[in-house]
């Protein structure tokens, strides 16, 4: 699970994250502040989510139908700000291309913090 704040301008837009799967049964576990990030990061992260589309994508299109092959990875993700919330369950097969980026760069951050324990 992955909570991050992000204050830019005075808002915050709140992302939740969890992925698992794969063959390694990965398991990521997350929880950061963005003024723990460094600023870059953070505007890494909203020009992300910017560029992804995620308010607008539909979860009808891409909830999957069925669990998958063994050595695909499920996502939750969850965005919130003042004014729109979206909540989508996907895996590697109905992820956006668009998306995808968002994603990578939501799982390097959960990595990193889960190596440094």
């Amino acid at each position: 699970m992955a909570i991050v704040n992000l204050r830019i301008s005075g808002s915050i837009l709140h992302i939740h994250y969890e992925c698992s799967g794969g063959y390694a049964n990965l398991r990521l576990t997350l929880t950061v502040d963005t003024d723990d990030l460094p600023p870059q990061l953070a505007k890494e992260l909203l020009r992300l989510v910017k560029a992804s589309g995620v308010f607008n994508i539909k979860p009808s299109e891409v909830t999957p139908a069925s669990h998958g092959p063994p050595d695909v990875f499920l996502y939750q993700l969850s965005l919130s700000d003042a004014k729109r919330t979206q909540a989508l369950a996907l895996n590697d097969v109905t992820v956006p291309v668009t998306l995808r980026p968002l994603l990578t760069l939501l799982q390097q951050i959960a990595l990193e913090q889960q190596d440094k324990r």
